[in-house]
């Protein structure tokens, strides 16, 4: 059975826009991280100087950049895994941000990494919710 044109026009938008924002998200967190490894001005406004700030590298790496850009691809193939992929990486996403949070807490410092990290984890919970919904016909 084929689907209405608005139907069909709103699911296409809908991966368009997802694929955009995991794309932007995996590229723009790894260019973000090549400024926080070369500018220790940077780095100070994101991360307390009590935690060493590769404590969050290896997290951001698999979730945020290598996960963003895997569901980027999976959205743009539109993969049969690919839901499977973007609730792993919301997952990953979610807890880097839940211990982005807690050290924000306990140091009372970095506010804007933890601002900037729960706006990432919203970006990719609503485009995983709403790719997961099923189009009613």
């Amino acid at each position: 059975m084929e689907m209405p044109p608005h139907i069909e026009r709103s699911t296409n938008t809908r991966f368009r826009t997802a694929w955009f924002y995991f794309t932007l998200q995996g590229a723009g967190t790894a260019f973000w991280w090549c400024a926080m490894v070369a500018s220790n001005e940077a780095r100070a406004f994101f991360f307390p100087s009590t935690v060493d700030y590769r404590f969050f590298l290896l997290p951001d790496l698999l979730f945020f950049i290598g996960g963003s850009l895997a569901c980027a691809v999976a959205v743009r193939a539109r993969s049969p895994r690919m839901h499977i992929m973007m609730w792993a990486t919301s997952g990953g996403i979610l807890y880097a941000t839940l211990l982005t949070i807690a050290v924000c807490l306990q140091t009372q410092t970095a506010l804007p990494g933890a601002l900037a990290m729960s706006a990432a984890a919203a970006g990719t919970l609503l485009c995983t919710i709403t790719l997961s919904r099923r189009t009613r016909t």
